[in-house]
């Protein structure tokens, strides 16, 4: 555990060494994602493109499958971070930092893969509140977001509105923000550090 970041903030399940075949430990992370989801209606690119895994003496039989693929979409994840899981696990506040950065740097330099070729992070942000009572859980429904054309094909093609988030940030339960915003959401993060100046809050904005 204190050899790998991973297994601190997303939990390991650890093989021990004794008698009993087979005996482990399991650690939950304190760090835990939903599956993103698009903030507006899609159009599926019409392709005709399928996915192979070919046969061999491993994999069996081989199978064909679609490749669908949508022209653009504005897909927004939530997550959650147990102080209590972090306490077990001995993830800090510097695995947090870590994780902060990779999120996103990762999304500029390695999205080389088909699956994620054209991607791009647009608004990253953490609130930690003053107590776990205080918690708002999903934040994705205080994004409001409006197609301005029939067909999404960018992001000009919707009007995005995130007052209900420097709203929520501004509030008296919110102690510390970390936002990271691309070009189209500067504004965004402008609005979240003059929040945090006079709240006098603690907050990482960039």
């Amino acid at each position: 555990m204190a050899k790998c970041i991973d297994a601190r903030l997303f939990g390991a399940t650890i093989p021990e060494k004794g008698e009993q075949k087979g005996k482990s430990t399991s650690f939950t992370g304190p760090v835990q994602f939903t599956w993103g989801y698009s903030l507006h209606k899609v159009d599926m690119v019409d392709s005709r493109s399928i996915t192979s895994l070919f046969s061999g003496r491993d994999t069996g039989y081989g199978n064909i499958g679609k490749d669908y693929r949508v022209y653009y979409s504005l897909i927004a994840f939530h997550g959650a971070v147990s102080a209590k899981r972090a306490e077990i696990t001995g993830a800090s506040e510097e695995d947090l930092k870590t994780l902060d950065n990779s999120l996103w740097d990762s999304l500029v330099t390695e999205t080389v893969t088909r699956s994620k070729l054209g991607q791009r992070p647009l608004l990253y942000l953490r609130v930690e509140y003053s107590s776990p009572e205080k918690m708002k859980g999903d934040l994705r429904r205080f994004v409001k977001v409006k197609e301005k054309s029939e067909s999404v094909r960018d992001l000009t093609d919707l009007e995005v509105n995130l007052d209900a988030l420097v709203n929520l940030v501004s509030s008296n339960d919110v102690i510390k923000v970390v936002a990271r915003c691309s070009d189209d959401f500067k504004g965004f993060c402008e609005q979240v550090k003059s929040a945090c100046d006079e709240g006098k809050k603690n907050c990482i904005v960039g």
